[in-house]
């Protein structure tokens, strides 16, 4: 047996099982971020909109509470795997936004190179977007309540040809 051939046979299916398991640790370990998040602006609501206005954020106490419930929702979105596409795209609307206002300042230092200013890696929703993005480009995997759900439904019947 060559080389190639036994690289052909291992790397093809190591890659899908490291894909699987990178799918389900990313989203159990948002999912466990998202829910203490999602569940402590619920806790304190009222204590959450000063900062939020102090930010600049129009209509702070309703921007907490969508925040408070997306995050709450979609991280147990995330750990059950469903909608996991969809959810992720929502986090990441609530990371953007508080990389804006909150944290503006963090990304300018990030990006003049100084080692006592940290880089990108020190900004929480920096590194919370990466996450979210992988999840988006590549789907919650295998282990997940969406693949369940796909394999419930029925298979899509062909498109049909259009007559000549």
């Amino acid at each position: 047996m060559s080389i190639r051939s036994l690289y052909d046979r291992l790397v093809p299916p190591a890659a899908c099982v490291a894909h699987q398991v990178v799918a389900v640790f990313t989203r159990l370990t948002l999912a466990q971020v998202f829910i203490h998040a999602g569940l402590g602006k619920l806790r304190g609501i009222e204590s959450k909109v000063p900062f939020f206005a102090d930010l600049g954020i129009p209509f702070p106490r309703a921007n907490v509470w969508l925040v408070a419930v997306v995050e709450t929702v979609g991280g147990i979105a995330l750990l059950l795997g469903l909608g996991t596409r969809a959810f992720a795209a929502m986090l990441l609307g609530t990371m953007v936004v508080a990389l804006g206002p909150a944290h503006r300042a963090d990304l300018v230092a990030a990006m003049t190179p100084s080692p006592e200013k940290g880089d990108l890696s020190d900004i929480g929703p920096w590194m919370l977007s990466l996450l979210l993005l992988w999840l988006m480009a590549h789907g919650a995997g295998l282990l997940s309540g969406d693949r369940l759900i796909r394999k419930m439904l029925p298979a899509k019947a062909p498109a049909s040809q259009p007559a000549a």
